[in-house]
C-alpha cells in the first residue's frame, strides 16, 4: 500500500488525468441513466388466467381453480398462491421469492398447468405469464362530440401512433367495450319459421366462411378454388341464408333477425368533466425511461389537438410532474446541502484542504455513476436519496486523512512524506469504517418483497460511493495535498477559519473537556442517565408519546373514490350516483375558490369511470399540483366525503390515493368453512366500522346477486328432457350462441346469436321460452322447470387453496399510529373471532405484512451482520472489550431518531427504521477512528487516563465537522414544508437527529465505557494472577507493542 501511495503521491499529472476521466466517464453515465419514480423491480407474481364462457364462479373454481392451484402450489420458488374467480373467468397469481429466476419458474409453471387433464371441454386455452413491472407513465382521456364508435376509431390510431416512439410500447384503454356482431331474434319469430338459435348459428357459420378448394391443373394454366364470402362487418351478414322452404322460398338471416354491429354488453363508461371519453394510459417498462416517454407523450398531445379539431386529448395525469417534482426537491436539497457542507469544511478547514476534501464528492459520485449505469440502476427518489445520506460519510473520511496529513506535517515531516505515513496510519481504521458502513447498508439487499426491492438501490448508492471514496481517500487526496500550498510554512489560516478554529477549540477546551473529565471520575452517574434516557425513550415509543406507523403519509395530486353498489343495479342507476358525487365535488370546488382566494379548481379535471361491473364505479378527481396548493390531499379527501355525504345502496366505498405498500388495516380471513368465514368477516367489518380510528372498511367480497335456480320436473324427464337440454338452450337464448370468431383489423369480433334485449329482460320471457324435444314438440319452460329465487356467489377469493375474504380499512387520521391500531384489532377482535370460529385463521396484509416480513429478515440478516461488523471491529482493535464496547453504543442512537420524530411530529415506522439501521454503520464509523487514535496515543506511551481525555480532545473537531456536514447536508430536506419531501423526511431525520445524539455517544459515553471496561480487564487480572495493573499496561494495543518490542529483541 505505502508503494502504490509514493507511486501517486509523486506522479500528480497521472492523479489529475485518472480525476478527469472518472470526471467525465462519470458525467456521461449519469446523463445516459434512465429515470423512473420508484427503483426498477423484478417480476414479482406468475399469474395463469382462465377464460371459461357461461360458467359460474362456483363452477370454475371446482373444475379449474382448485386443479390448478394444488398443481403449481409444490413448485420450487412459489412463495404463496392467491386467486380471484367471477363468472366465466378466474386468475391465479403465484406470488414468487426475489432470489429466484422468474423465467424458470414460469416455465415450470406452465408444466404444471399442462399435467392437468381433466378440465372442462368449452375452457379456453389457459394464459400463464409473468406480470412485468411498469411505472405509470401518463394518462390521458380522449372526448369529442363524436359517436363513442368513432372515439374507439380514433383511440386505436392513437395507440399506434404512441408505440412508434422509442419509450413507449405499454398502451391501454378503458371506456368502450369489445366490438361484436350481435344477431338478435325474438321467440315470435323462432316459432314462425320453426327454428332455433343453433340452426341460425350453424347456418352463419356454414355460409360467412373463406376457404380453398384445392387446384385444377390444366395443360396450360392452374386454377386455384376458393370461396370468398367471409365478412367481419354486420351488414354483409343479412342476406346469408337460414332456411329453405317446401316451396322453394328462401328464409334469409334479415327476414328474421336483427344484425348489427354492437359492443359486447359488459359495462365501460368514461367521462370526463361530464363529456363522454375513452382513457388512454401509458405505462413504462424496465427498459424505458419515464421522462422522455412523458416528454413524448406531451409532443403528441400537442401535435394530435393541432390537427383535430372534434375531438381533444387532454392530460389528465402526469406521473412524471411528482418525479420531477421530487427529483427536482431532492437535486436543490442536495445541492444545498452540499453547498453548506462545503461552507461549513471551509468554516473549519484551510480553504484549500476544504476544496480537496470537498473534491471527493464528485470524484465518488461519478464512480458510483459509472457502475449504476452497468448494473441498471434507475435516478429515482430512492436512489437520489441515497446520494443524499452519503456525503457527509464522505466528508468525514476526507476529514480524516487530511487532517492527520496535516499534523504530520506540523510534527516537521516533508509534504510528500507526510503525505504518505499519514495516509498510512489511517488506513486500517478508514477502511475498516468504510466496511463496516457498507456492511450495515447491505441490511437493505435482504429485506424481502417490493421494499427490499425499492430501498437497495439505497445500499447499492451508499456502497458503491464509499467504495470509490476509498481510492479517491488513499491516493487522490494525499497526492494533491502534497502538492498543495496547504503544506507550506507560509500558508497560514485565513481570519473566518482562525475565528472557528479559536471557536472550537474554547467549546472544547471549556465545556467538553470537562463533561468529559467529569464524565470519566463519575462513571456510574453518567453511565445510568444514560441508559434511563434509553429506557424512556423506548417507553416513549412503546406508548403513545412517539408514535409509530408502518409507512409515512404519501401525498398524492389526485384522490379516487371507488364505488360498488349493491347488485342488480343497473349502469344507468350507477352513472347516476356517479354524477351526484361529481355535482359535490363542483360545490366543494366553489368553496375552495373562496376559502383560498384561488383563481382556478382545486379540481382540475374529474372522471367518471362505470365498470367493468354494472354497479361499480370509480372517480378520479385530479388535483392542482402540491407546490401549488396550500392543502394536503388527505384534508381534500375528508372535505369530499363530508361534501357527498351517505350514499344510498352502496355495498362498499372507498376515498383515497393508495400506496405501493398497500392499507395500513389489511386482514385476511381464510377457512376451509365458507360460512363460518362469511360470518366472521361480516363480524370483523362491523368492529372495525364502530372503530373510531378507522375509515372506508371494506372487503374484497361482492354482494350476493339475486339468481333463478332451474330443476327438471318429472313431466319433462317423461317428454325426453335432460337438465343439460334446457340450461344448454336456456344459455343459447339469454347468453348467446357464439357462432363464429372473425379478425377486424387488431380486434376479434365475436358473433353472437341470441334474444333480443326486448325478450330477455324480464323472468317472464324466460318461462314463456319454448324448448323442442327429439320428437320435434316444443313446450314452454314454465311447463318443464321448477324455478327458485336465490342469491348466489358473484365471485371467489383463495389464498394458499383455502376461500378468503379481505378486510380492509384507512386511519382516520394520519397521526394514528398503525401498529397500535392493529395490536388492539388482535388483541380485542381477532383473538375472539378465532376462538368463536375455530377454523378461522388470519393474517396481516397490506403495510403490516411489508413491515412483518422486513422484521423476520431482520431476526435472521441482522445477527449474521452484526457479526461480521463485530469480526471486523475485532480485527482492527485486537481487543474484545474495546469492540464489545463500541457496540454497546449501537442501540443508543436510536434515542435521537425517535425524539427527533417527536420533534417534528412524525410516526416511527419502517423508513424511520431503515434510517437508524443506516445510523449505524456512521456511529461505528466514527468510533473505529476514535478508538483507532486512543490507540495510537497509548502506543506512543501516553498513560491511559490522559490518552483518553487528549484522544476526546484530538477527536472533538473531526466528530463535530462529521456531524455537522451530515445534518447540515440534510437540514434543508428536513425542513423542507413542500408535501412532496414528506416521504423521505423520516429517513432523513432518524439520521440526522440519531447522528446529534452519536456525537455525544462518541465523544463522552464512549470514552466512559472504555474506561469502566479497562477497570474490568483490571479487576479480571487481579483475580486471575492476583496482581493489579496499570490502565495503560491493560490495554491490548499497549500488550501488543510490548510483544512486538519482546520479539524484536
Amino acid at each position: 500500500m505505502k508503494r502504490i501511495i509514493e507511486y501517486f503521491v509523486k506522479h500528480v499529472v497521472l492523479v489529475n488525468f485518472t480525476i478527469f476521466a472518472i470526471l467525465v466517464l462519470g458525467s456521461v453515465a449519469a446523463f445516459n441513466m434512465t429515470s423512473s419514480f420508484f427503483p426498477e423491480v423484478e417480476p414479482q407474481f406468475i399469474t395463469v388466467q382462465a377464460v371459461y364462457p357461461g360458467a359460474s364462479p362456483l363452477e370454475m373454481e371446482e373444475s379449474i381453480v382448485l386443479k390448478i392451484e394444488d398443481n403449481i402450489e409444490g413448485v420450487n420458488g412459489v412463495k404463496r398462491i392467491t386467486s380471484y374467480t367471477e363468472e366465466n373467468r378466474s386468475t391465479i397469481n403465484a406470488e414468487i421469492y426475489a432470489s429466484v429466476d422468474e423465467n424458470e419458474v414460469l416455465q415450470e409453471i406452465k408444466n404444471a398447468v399442462d399435467q392437468i387433464s381433466t378440465f372442462p371441454t368449452g375452457l379456453e386455452e389457459l394464459i400463464v405469464y409473468k406480470e412485468e413491472p411498469t411505472n405509470l407513465a401518463g394518462k390521458m382521456v380522449l372526448r369529442g362530440d363524436v359517436p363513442i364508435t368513432t372515439l374507439k376509431d380514433m383511440v386505436e390510431q392513437i395507440e399506434d401512433d404512441l408505440r412508434d416512439y422509442e419509450n413507449i410500447t405499454n398502451v391501454s384503454n378503458f371506456g368502450y367495450n369489445n366490438p361484436e356482431i350481435e344477431i338478435n331474434v325474438s321467440e315470435k319469430e323462432l316459432r314462425n319459421y320453426d327454428l332455433t338459435i343453433r340452426d341460425i348459428s350453424r347456418a352463419v357459420s356454414e355460409e360467412n366462411i373463406r376457404g380453398t378448394g384445392g387446384i385444377i391443373r390444366g395443360p396450360e394454366l392452374e386454377y386455384r378454388i376458393r370461396v370468398e364470402q367471409k365478412s367481419d362487418y354486420a351488414k354483409n351478414f343479412k342476406n346469408i341464408p337460414v332456411k329453405n322452404k317446401p316451396d322453394g322460398t328462401i328464409i334469409r338471416l334479415s327476414d328474421i333477425a336483427k344484425v348489427k354491429d354492437t359492443f359486447n354488453e359488459g359495462t365501460q363508461r368514461v367521462f370526463l368533466d361530464g363529456q363522454r371519453g375513452v382513457t388512454i394510459t401509458v405505462n413504462t417498462t424496465n427498459n424505458e425511461d419515464i421522462l422522455a416517454a412523458s416528454s413524448s407523450i406531451k409532443e403528441y398531445i400537442k401535435e394530435f389537438n393541432n390537427r383535430k379539431k372534434n375531438s381533444e386529448l387532454i392530460l389528465v395525469d402526469d406521473a412524471t410532474k411528482n418525479l420531477r417534482d421530487r427529483i427536482d426537491l431532492l437535486q436543490e436539497n442536495g445541492l444545498l446541502g452540499a453547498a453548506l457542507v462545503l461552507l461549513l469544511l471551509g468554516l473549519f478547514l484551510r480553504i484549500r484542504l476544504a476544496f480537496w476534501v470537498a473534491l471527493g464528492i464528485p470524484i465518488s459520485f461519478c464512480g458510483m455513476f459509472m457502475l449504476a449505469l452497468y448494473y441498471g440502476i434507475t435516478i429515482n427518489v430512492i436512489s437520489l436519496f441515497g446520494m443524499i445520506i452519503v456525503i457527509g460519510i464522505l466528508v468525514d473520511d476526507g476529514i480524516v486523512v487530511g487532517e492527520n496529513i496535516y499534523q504530520k506535517y506540523e510534527q516537521g515531516l516533508p509534504p510528500i512524506k507526510a503525505a504518505v505515513e499519514g495516509t498510512l496510519q489511517v488506513v486500517p481504521a478508514v477502511t475498516s469504517a468504510i466496511i463496516t458502513t457498507v456492511i450495515a447498508f447491505s441490511f437493505f439487499y435482504f429485506i424481502p418483497g417490493q421494499l427490499g426491492q425499492f430501498f437497495s438501490e439505497v445500499a447499492f448508492v451508499v456502497s458503491a460511493t464509499l467504495l470509490i471514496s476509498l481510492i479517491e481517500v488513499f491516493i487522490f487526496l494525499p497526492a494533491h495535498l502534497a502538492h498543495s500550498k496547504s503544506l507550506h510554512q507560509n500558508n497560514g489560516k485565513g481570519g473566518i477559519q482562525e475565528y472557528t478554529s479559536n471557536l472550537v477549540k474554547k467549546v472544547r477546551d471549556r465545556f467538553y473537556i470537562p463533561f468529559l473529565e467529569f464524565s470519566l471520575r463519575n462513571k456510574t452517574l453518567v453511565g445510568l442517565s444514560s441508559v434511563a434516557i434509553l429506557l424512556v425513550t423506548l417507553g416513549a415509543i412503546s406508548g403513545t408519546t412517539i408514535r409509530t406507523t408502518f409507512f409515512p403519509e404519501i401525498e398524492s395530486n389526485t384522490i379516487r373514490v371507488d364505488i360498488r353498489l349493491r347488485r342488480a343495479l343497473n349502469n344507468d342507476i350507477t352513472e347516476s350516483k356517479g354524477r351526484e358525487i361529481l355535482a359535490a365535488a363542483r360545490r366543494l370546488n366553489k368553496r375552495y375558490r373562496k376559502e383560498f382566494d384561488m383563481d382556478r379548481d382545486m379540481f382540475e379535471h374529474m372522471e367518471l369511470q362505470v365498470g367493468y361491473e354494472s354497479n361499480q364505479m370509480s372517480l378520479v378527481f385530479y388535483l392542482m399540483p402540491a407546490a401549488e396548493r396550500e392543502i394536503r390531499s388527505a384534508q381534500i379527501t375528508e372535505d369530499l366525503r363530508e361534501e357527498v355525504g351517505p350514499i344510498p345502496r352502496t355495498n362498499q366505498l372507498s376515498y383515497g390515493g393508495g400506496t405501493p405498500f398497500g392499507k395500513p388495516v389489511a386482514i385476511s380471513l381464510v377457512s376451509p368453512n365458507f360460512d363460518q368465514l362469511r360470518k366472521a368477516a361480516q363480524e370483523l367489518k362491523v368492529r372495525l366500522s364502530e372503530m373510531s380510528e378507522l375509515t372506508d372498511v371494506i372487503d374484497n367480497q361482492n354482494s350476493n346477486e339475486p339468481e333463478l335456480h332451474l330443476t327438471l320436473k318429472d313431466k319433462a324427464r317423461a317428454l325426453g328432457f335432460s337438465l343439460q337440454d334446457v340450461i344448454s338452450r336456456v344459455r343459447d337464448s339469454f347468453f348467446g350462441n357464439e357462432a363464429q370468431r372473425l379478425q377486424r383489423g387488431k380486434n376479434e369480433i365475436r358473433v353472437w346469436v341470441r334474444y333480443d334485449l326486448a325478450n330477455r329482460s324480464g323472468a317472464d320471457d324466460l318461462l314463456n321460452m319454448r324448448i323442442a324435444n327429439n320428437q320435434g314438440n316444443k313446450y314452454p319452460l314454465k311447463e318443464l322447470v321448477n324455478i327458485d329465487y336465490k342469491l348466489g356467489l358473484v365471485s371467489i377469493n383463495h389464498r394458499g387453496g383455502e376461500r378468503e375474504i379481505r378486510v380492509e380499512a384507512d386511519l382516520s387520521d394520519a397521526d394514528l399510529s398503525a401498529p397500535d391500531v392493529l395490536e388492539e384489532i388482535e388483541t380485542s377482535i381477532l383473538s375472539v373471532l378465532t376462538s368463536k370460529y375455530p377454523s378461522l385463521d388470519y393474517s396481516l396484509e397490506g403495510q403490516a405484512r411489508e413491515t412483518g416480513e422486513v422484521a423476520t429478515a431482520a431476526k435472521t440478516v441482522l445477527p449474521i451482520l452484526l457479526l461480521l461488523i463485530f469480526a471486523l471491529i475485532l480485527f482492527t482493535f485486537k481487543s474484545f472489550s474495546q469492540s464489545i464496547v463500541l457496540f454497546l453504543i449501537i442501540p443508543f442512537g436510536i434515542i435521537g431518531a425517535a425524539w427527533g420524530h417527536f420533534i417534528h411530529g412524525l410516526g416511527l415506522g419502517i423508513l424511520s427504521v431503515l434510517g437508524i439501521i443506516a445510523l449505524v454503520g456512521i456511529i461505528v464509523n466514527d468510533g473505529l477512528v476514535l478508538v483507532t487514535t486512543l490507540n495510537d496515543k497509548l502506543r506512543d506511551g501516553m498513560p491511559y487516563y490522559e490518552a483518553l481525555v487528549e484522544t476526546g480532545r484530538a477527536r472533538f473537531r473531526p466528530v463535530i465537522l462529521t456531524t455537522g456536514t451530515t445534518a447540515v447536508g440534510l437540514a434543508p430536506l428536513i425542513l423542507e414544508e413542500s408535501f412532496q419531501a414528506q416521504f423521505l423526511i423520516p429517513m432523513a431525520v432518524s439520521v440526522a437527529y440519531g447522528l446529534l445524539v452519536a456525537t455525544f455517544l462518541l465523544l463522552a459515553l464512549l470514552p466512559l465505557l472504555l474506561m469502566a471496561a479497562n477497570n474490568l480487564t483490571r479487576l479480571c487480572h487481579w483475580i486471575w494472577e492476583d496482581e493489579w495493573i496499570t490502565y495503560r499496561a491493560a490495554e491490548p494495543a499497549v500488550k501488543e507493542l510490548k510483544w512486538e518490542e519482546e520479539n524484536e529483541e
